[in-house]
């Protein structure tokens, strides 16, 4: 069936008018466009963003949907906060009161994680025990997939490891090729047993290890960003769930499309399928992602796949960032190559009747060799920076194709011998920092850890070297450290004197935290002039939680000590230090003020700077990616109904399309000046030749350079910040160092907050509210309730949390069965369950989640659940703070007051005890958010000093107490 098209109708919200006019006519299309299909190749510095959130905007306007009714694709989460602060300006501004939090703005992956959290209990079962993912799921990014691949490697490989060592030589090297090859079997949605049955060993074995890896995430409720999505897919491909999950879509809108993969297309479109009304907008010159698996065929293929009409495309051509030289310069450098039917034809523009200041935008720097190279890139920089042109070093920024150290380290010398600061977080040089040298090597102390004592290293034999180098900067501090000298001896005498059947209550992460309170580390702490150390100590408290997540020694004992040793230092540490680690970057403030940026191109891509210098022209055009080779023929690319298929881009062609893309991203982050770097030693690659002949070098143009404008200040959007109630206000006002430690610097706790008994009922309650929302109060019997209450168990098992005993897991099933009978009557009233809600103030928002939303008699009630017994009076007050955030949310977004707000305590066996009732008060609700104002206002202040000491059990659990021990706040617990 073919859609008819629909011609563009620029119908505009009257209360857009002002920004409407000041769109160009292809921009005023883009945001009127009215329903059906749409596709906009939008070209750099276009304005796409900016035109995608007025088009939501005016959709909301003039009524053709509800906030909850869009939904906004985005390619990273820091892009979707602010996608959404964005529209939440506009509608501000315009006066459009709905709550516009309802919109799902997302990755692909929030949004497929989204889906799946909101339909655990609607999916079967598998074995007839339990369903193939449950709650408490653990989602594997990319250190974790591998780990998770690493310790499960024999099972996984099962025969086949011979096979595999002679193909990828080290375990880890292994361990790295089937993760990207599991990831493409998963997102190309390759048939396994198509796979096996080719005659090809390589496959064969591939198909086999995948088959088990599958296995292995099921039985272990884990599952990785691959098929996160895979599982959304199969959830959309059955009738059933698709209705539930696109009942209330009235229009998808998708950025950077030219991202996406096959499986997402795929779930893009099925989630549009009851309107067809889907606009996508990306640039297939600026993809750079084909080895996450990204594909242009996706844009190429849009009109075909969504039966739109060729009016349904819209160009945005004008730039809106870059000088006009600079537009030019990468104009010229696209058409270096015939790209025949394989690229939409277009010209970039620059904007229309303005006058670009009259100076070379595009230089060259042309050194006798790789050091003369960033010598002169160096003293470039410090004569921006001494004639004004600059007033911040961040004004400048390196862009290499990688800035691994043999690639970076030239240019970072030669700017440090300049007195100028470099942020380089992606060079792979973490383990080479003092702060983590130091404390690998007091962790090498305590536990006691000599080089070969311990049986192999995986894969990486130069951990000794570096181990040793850390032993001896260690040596070299002690000297200066005495306090960290004798803990180091406490310590490492604590775990050498233990024997049989001995143990210490304590996790590799409990030293680490107490390190952080002896010198030099507390100097590190509190460095704020080089917050580095601070921030590079906090991945290690990540990786901390990694290891634990994994290896689970939640104790240290004479039996299990030389196995612990082995794993954290000849695997996981050495797996690390293999992989070469980056350094701690601070999405809040992505390039730190007075620090020239050298990062990759890729880390560039949607960014703007008003000085890009560009290097690694002498890198050659790359060959073809194995991995589509080996298994393009298997893609299960879906054929359109009608017209033939759009040809896939060469095999040949791809390495020099894909090359010129990259450098196009590059050459296009420019806004005032870009310069191309480059020496004799190791020439520019031949493909810059018709870019690089007759380009001025920055030395001969010197005198032109004091005719430049100042350039203006970088202008990084950082989206509002997101507090909750418990997350947040609650940790600031118990403890302001403790949210200081977790929330501001985002150290990782040693151990979850949550209870395994208290997530055990609370979880399956929501199960139980989710199923009667469905309409299938009958179906809860006590053997269903039993299998609901069993699943929630196991799956809560799976995770690093100590479990509870047969008799404490009866009680919780004996508690769960209380509420529900207790509540039956009061089932028929739920209209929401598990309801997020947002206020949205000025300089940030407040988030929470309602557990349940009950509407009786025309009236509205929320309730909290609570799986204890009744507190004392001034917890109560706490309580119903929170209940009040919640009231003040929902009267924002649905305009209705609620009556009563409860709590329920689920230990109290009888009902009279369990449900607590207080009355609305509008004037309280206004005291309570008050309240929160002055609580935020003390955190962006960074208040963060112990004025009033917390309860004794709270520093007792505390991960920094010894901080405070240290400082005589508190006596030692």
């Amino acid at each position: 069936m073919t859609i008819a098209s629909n011609p563009f109708a620029e119908e505009i919200a009257p209360q857009l008018e002002a920004d409407f006019l000041k769109l160009n006519p292809e921009q005023r299309k883009v945001v009127a466009h009215d329903d059906g299909p749409l596709l906009v190749i939008a070209g750099p510095g276009s304005g796409k963003t900016h035109c995608l959130t007025l088009r939501a905007m005016n959709l909301l306007l003039l009524g053709k949907a509800v906030p909850s009714e869009l939904v906004l694709c985005t390619y990273t989460e820091k892009a979707a906060y602010e996608m959404q602060d964005r529209v939440s300006e506009i509608a501000k501004r315009v006066g459009y009161n709905e709550d516009i939090s309802q919109m799902r703005i997302g990755t692909i992956h929030g949004i497929c994680s989204r889906i799946i959290m909101e339909n655990l209990h609607r999916i079967p079962n598998f074995d007839q025990q339990r369903p193939f993912i449950g709650n408490n799921y653990e989602i594997l990014d990319r250190l974790p997939q591998c780990l998770f691949i690493f310790e499960h490697l024999d099972m996984i490989c099962e025969t086949s490891i011979a096979f595999f060592t002679n193909r990828w030589g080290t375990k880890w090297n292994i361990v790295k090729q089937l993760q990207t090859y599991f990831d493409k079997i998963t997102e190309e949605l390759i048939s396994i047993e198509e796979l096996r049955s080719q005659q090809d060993a390589f496959l064969y074995h591939l198909a086999n290890a995948y088959r088990v890896y599958q296995a292995l995430l099921v039985k272990y409720n884990r599952v990785d960003f691959a098929h996160l999505q895979k599982i959304a897919y199969g959830l959309l491909k059955r009738p059933k769930f698709a209705e539930y999950i696109t009942t209330g879509i009235s229009y998808v809108l998708v950025d950077e499309y030219q991202d996406t993969n096959y499986i997402q297309e795929q779930i893009l479109f099925m989630l549009s399928s009851k309107t067809n009304n889907i606009c996508v907008v990306g640039d297939e010159d600026q993809s750079l992602y084909r080895f996450r698996g990204a594909t242009v065929q996706n844009i190429r293929r849009f009109l075909q796949i969504s039966h739109a009409h060729k009016d349904d495309v819209i160009y945005l051509k004008t730039n809106y960032r870059s000088h006009s030289t600079i537009i030019d310069t990468y104009n010229r450098w696209m058409s270096t190559m015939h790209w025949r039917q394989f690229r939409s034809e277009k010209q970039i523009q620059p904007q229309p009747e303005k006058n670009y200041p009259e100076y070379p935008a595009v230089l060259s720097i042309v050194g006798k060799d790789v050091g003369d190279e960033a010598d002169q890139f160096a003293e470039f920089v410090a004569l921006l920076k001494e004639q004004g042109k600059i007033t911040d070093f961040n004004q400048v920024v390196l862009l290499l194709y990688s800035v691994k150290e043999y690639k970076s380290h030239p240019y970072v010398e030669a700017l440090e011998k300049k007195g100028i600061p470099v942020f380089c977080s992606r060079s792979g040089t973490y383990f080479s920092q003092e702060e983590v040298s130091l404390m690998v090597g007091c962790l090498g102390r305590i536990l006691n850890y000599s080089e070969g004592l311990l049986g192999e290293i995986v894969g990486n034999y130069r951990m000794n070297d570096y181990l040793n180098n850390a032993y001896s900067r260690l040596g070299h501090m002690r000297g200066t450290c005495i306090m960290l000298d004798t803990t180091l001896h406490e310590f490492e005498l604590e775990i050498a004197q233990l024997t049989e059947g001995q143990k210490i209550h304590k996790q590799i992460v409990d030293y680490f935290y107490h390190l952080l309170a002896i010198e030099p580390f507390v100097t590190f702490l509190n460095d704020d002039k080089n917050k580095s150390k601070r921030q590079n100590l906090v991945v290690f408290s990540e990786f901390l939680q990694t290891f634990q997540s994994y290896y689970r020694y939640n104790e240290i004992s004479f039996e299990n000590c030389g196995k612990l040793t082995s794993d954290f230092f000849n695997k996981f540490l050495s797996l690390l230090y293999e992989d070469g680690i980056n350094q701690y970057e601070n999405p809040e403030q992505p390039f730190p003020d007075g620090h020239v940026p050298v990062i990759t191109i890729h880390q560039a891509k949607g960014l703007e700077f008003p000085v890009v210098v560009v290097g690694s022209l002498d890198r050659g055009i790359p060959g073809s990616e194995a991995i589509d080779k080996q298994l393009q023929r298997f893609y299960r690319r879906s054929k359109p109904d009608s017209g033939p298929s759009i040809l896939p881009e060469p095999d040949q062609d791809i390495p020099i399309f894909d090359f010129l893309r990259l450098y196009y991203v590059a050459f296009s982050r420019a806004m005032h000046l870009l310069i191309l770097t480059g020496n004799l030693h190791k020439r520019p690659s031949p493909i810059f030749d018709k870019i690089l002949r007759g380009l001025p070098q920055w030395r001969d143009v010197q005198s032109h350079l004091s005719s430049m404008p100042r350039f203006p200040a970088n202008k990084w959007m950082v989206p509002k910040p997101r507090y909750s109630f418990t997350g947040h206000i609650r940790m600031y006002e118990t403890c302001p160092r403790q949210y200081q430690f977790y929330r501001e610097y985002k150290f990782a706790p040693s151990r979850p907050e949550e209870t395994f008994f208290g997530l055990l009922v609370h979880q399956t309650i929501e199960k139980i509210h989710h199923i009667i929302l469905d309409g299938n109060l009958a179906t809860l019997t006590e053997t269903r309730l039993r299998e609901l209450f069993d699943q929630t168990h196991y799956f809560l098992s799976q995770r690093n949390m100590h479990a509870i005993d047969v008799n404490e897991k009866e009680k919780a099933f004996d508690q769960m069965i209380n509420y529900f009978i207790n509540n039956l009557s009061e089932m028929q009233y739920i209209t929401k369950a598990e309801e997020q809600v947002s206020v949205v103030k000025n300089d940030y928002v407040l988030t929470g989640v309602v557990d349940l939303v009950l509407e009786r008699n025309g009236g509205l009630e929320i309730l909290d659940l609570k799986t204890s017994r009744r507190p004392e009076p001034d917890y109560l007050e706490i309580c119903e703070r929170q209940l009040c955030l919640y009231a003040h949310a929902l009267e924002q977004r649905d305009g209705k007051v609620p009556e009563r707000l409860l709590l329920y305590w689920t230990q109290e066996p009888h009902k009279e005890d369990a449900l607590m009732v207080f009355p609305y008060h509008a004037e309280r609700v206004e005291e309570v958010v008050a309240g929160f104002d002055d609580i935020v206002d003390c955190i962006k202040a960074k208040q963060f000093s112990v004025v009033v000491v917390p309860e004794a059990h709270v520093c007792k659990k505390c991960d920094v107490r010894n901080l405070c021990i240290r400082e005589g706040l508190i006596e030692r617990c």
